[in-house]
């Protein structure tokens, strides 16, 4: 079947690129057509998209459209209205607490909604009762043979200054839209690292992503007087992520209206740490 999958661009690190990687690529494996239409961040970036996918659904005449975010459900909902090509759409835990009239309407056009999380689901059921026979859960799925136990690495430990410390990691993408929503939590850790070292007075804290609010973060840590006791990586390579993970000693993300498990609470699960989350 001819599929085009319509998404965010797949080689920026996030979870949610992560789990659209592993879906089309299991696609791919059942022997399914699927052509890309990502989204280039920039400028003019939405009408480059919006000009791609139309091109895509007229050279590629796909058979369906999987929608992978519900900021591209208009061109799908264009896409179903205009040529009557059905349309696939996903949510994630943020983007279903409250859908309002559009997304509503998006939700009741797909043929099928997917979601990571069964408390996702439970929302939009929860919101609009008649969607429930579409909405089908996809949990984030992890490889052991990328995640597993291994020795801490002599190299990080050096580059980080890290001898003799307790380590707390969280690994999140940095966005504005997310932290001003308190989203992934990181804020409180930092609020809290005072609190901690009173009790375990050898404690660092080691935030691992990169994203567009990195400066304000590194604002808050300095009026916190605390440059000395949070790690800001910036970016790092999917390669890169089992060295950090099992660099720490407690992985943590006091996350807000995401479900669980999250992808890196699983993969910090599967190299063998303990996890402090949220609700």
């Amino acid at each position: 079947m001819k599929i085009l999958f319509l998404c965010s661009d797949l080689n920026q690190i996030g979870g949610i690129q992560q789990y659209n990687r592993k879906l089309s690529r299991a696609m791919k494996e059942l022997g399914e057509e699927v052509t890309f239409v990502q989204r280039q961040y920039g400028f003019l970036s939405k009408i480059r998209l919006a000009l791609a996918f139309f091109r895509k659904i007229f050279t590629h005449k796909p058979r369906i459209v999987f929608c992978r975010h519900v900021h591209y459900a208009p061109f799908a909902f264009l896409a179903k209205k205009i040529f009557g090509i059905p349309y696939s759409l996903s949510f994630y835990g943020i983007d279903a607490i409250n859908l309002g009239y559009w997304r509503g309407l998006f939700l009741r056009e797909a043929k099928l909604v997917t979601v990571p999380f069964e408390w996702t689901r439970k929302n939009i059921v929860k919101q609009i009762p008649s969607c429930k026979d579409k909405v089908i859960v996809i949990m984030n799925p992890v490889d052991e043979s990328e995640f597993f136990i291994k020795e801490k690495s002599k190299t990080l430990i050096e580059k980080y200054n890290l001898e003799g410390t307790f380590l707390l990691l969280t690994m999140a993408r940095i966005s504005k839209d997310e932290a001003e929503k308190g989203y992934k939590g990181y804020g409180r850790v930092i609020q809290a690292l005072p609190l901690i070292q009173k009790q375990i007075p050898n404690v660092k804290y080691m935030l691992v992503g990169g994203g567009d609010y990195l400066d304000e973060v590194k604002k808050y840590i300095r009026e916190k007087g605390l440059e000395n006791d949070v790690i800001l990586t910036g970016p790092i390579r999917d390669e890169e992520r089992i060295d950090y993970y099992n660099l720490c000693d407690m992985f943590i993300l006091p996350s807000k209206d995401e479900g669980c498990p999250a992808l890196v609470v699983l993969e910090a699960l599967l190299c063998g740490k303990p996890v402090v989350i949220g609700n």
